[in-house]
């Protein structure tokens, strides 16, 4: 079989293929159709089904919050990109938010899937949360009806029991005076998201909280932003990121995982 994924850069899009393993693979950049995106980074992007998306980031320019979708041909090399609907008014231009792709969308609750924005950086680090729902082109404010979310930026968010639940992990919960390009102060927290459908065509969450360690904590991960993480035997693991200070940032290279029954 073919084994592939797609790699984001600047403005470029890339395939790495390969045929039953990656030794034989080749890197393939994706020849743009139409439109070619303004180029950025602290960026985001998922795929539902058989499409990218990519949302928001930092360009030349400043802070983004517009939404692409990509349709590629694999075979042809080509991507053609669409830029979404435009979301609510108080969804800021943002770096480093969270961003999941759910393949049952919780407005229709069929398979067509929606996205979930979630927290960032937009000049402070922030909290609120949105759903685009793929197959009306809708924009949702989440309404928050249960707990509360900290306000953080690039942390670990990964779907978790058949979608219904977004699992938040870490992130920068104080900017550094250097924007973007430093530290901050971490968080090693775990919470969970639960997204329903409400009354008055509304999406409603309710935020819970799962691990709460001090920053010292034995046996817990370290404070930590820029890491990764996914979903992996029922289990979540998270991998790496970025811990300390301004003054003196540790890069780390630990892995954990956090068991199926959380």
């Amino acid at each position: 079989g073919i084994a592939s994924f797609v790699v984001p850069h600047s403005c470029g899009l890339y395939r790495i293929s390969s045929r039953f393993c990656f030794v034989q693979g080749s890197i393939i950049c994706f020849v743009v159709f139409n439109v070619k995106l303004q180029a950025r980074s602290f960026h985001c992007m998922v795929t539902v089904g058989d499409r990218f998306y990519v949302f928001g980031g930092c360009s030349a320019d400043g802070r983004l919050a517009d939404l692409y979708e990509g349709v590629p041909d694999v075979c042809k090399g080509v991507v053609k990109w669409k830029l979404l609907p435009t979301g609510p008014p108080e969804l800021r231009g943002r770096g480093g938010a969270g961003f999941v792709g759910l393949t049952k969308s919780v407005v229709t609750a069929d398979g067509s899937g929606c996205l979930v924005v979630l927290g960032g950086f937009a000049g402070e680090e922030t909290n609120d949360v949105y759903v685009y729902d793929i197959a009306t082109r809708k924009w949702y404010t989440v309404a928050i009806t249960g707990g509360s979310l900290r306000p953080r930026s690039v942390f670990t968010c990964v779907p978790w029991c058949a979608d219904s639940i977004i699992l938040i992990f870490g992130g920068e919960v104080s900017p550094s005076d250097l924007g973007h390009e430093g530290a901050g102060g971490f968080a090693n927290d775990l919470c969970s998201l639960q997204l329903t459908m409400g009354s008055n065509s509304t999406v409603e969450g309710v935020v819970a909280a799962i691990s709460t360690p001090t920053a010292a904590a034995a046996g817990y991960p370290r404070p930590r932003g820029w890491g990764t993480g996914d979903v992996w035997d029922g289990n979540l693991v998270i991998h790496g990121g970025l811990t300390g200070d301004d003054k003196d940032p540790t890069r780390l290279g630990c892995l954990w995982k956090y068991p199926a029954a959380l």
